[in-house]
């Protein structure tokens, strides 16, 4: 039989743990709405550092039909209250603005248009939150 040293034991049971916590944070969704079966869930990595930070959201559904409405939903977070997020919507010949509006329930900023206009060759979501501080951070979600 195999001795292992209580300090050994310590050690593997901190391991396991870091290793059951990183699989739930890693499997667990973003969003507490369980996506439709179009959705795509993504997450965002970017962002100005002293500014607000873009987490993770959904947009339902990812490839919309024509004349079809498109859900998005982007968590954003900040040291300080996050006062605005806008939306520019740019498809083959059309850009449109959009403001995002805070769901106080779930956290997330949330929006939906109408897609009026081709999606052949530009697709894309531009995404610029604004703290109280006025600090600005921009993603841009290329979805085509």
């Amino acid at each position: 039989m195999i001795k292992i040293s209580s300090t050994n034991k310590i050690i593997l049971f901190a391991v396991a743990l870091a290793t059951i916590i990183g699989a739930l944070i890693y499997f667990n969704p973003p969003h507490n709405d369980v996506p439709a079966s179009r959705a795509q869930i993504f997450r965002v990595s970017s962002g100005n550092k002293d500014g607000p930070q873009f987490m993770d959201g959904i947009i339902d559904p990812f490839r919309p039909l024509p004349d079809e409405t498109q859900k998005f939903s982007i968590k954003v977070s900040d040291s300080v209250e996050v006062v605005k997020v806008e939306a520019v919507v740019k498809t083959d010949n059309k850009s449109r603005f959009y403001a995002l509006k805070l769901n106080t329930s779930s956290g997330y900023w949330e929006g939906a248009w109408k897609i009026d206009d081709t999606i052949n060759s530009n697709y894309a979501i531009a995404v610029t939150a604004t703290n109280s501080n006025q600090k600005t951070s921009l993603v841009e979600i290329t979805l085509k």
